[in-house]
């Protein structure tokens, strides 16, 4: 989980990524569900508000690709 920013975009730092899985076929995506889904989720809101962390991430990235949405945050 830890080098997941290293793994997809070949940064050498640590961070963490967080997914949301839907069905193309039957349901569109709709970026503000998605997020809506993290922040109802305590893990995810807390990653996303770095609450609980010892880190400060600084950097972003998003990926939307067939039925899977990532989110990854890195320092």
């Amino acid at each position: 989980m830890w080098d997941k920013p290293r793994e997809l975009v070949g940064m050498n730092t640590k961070g963490i990524e967080i997914s949301f899985m839907y069905d193309p076929k039957t349901t569109p995506i709709d970026p503000e569900e998605v997020l809506k889904g993290w922040i109802n989720s305590k893990g995810h809101r807390d990653c996303i508000l770095e609450k609980g962390w010892n880190t400060r991430f600084t950097k972003m990235g998003v990926g939307i690709h067939y039925g899977l949405v990532n989110v990854w945050f890195a320092e």
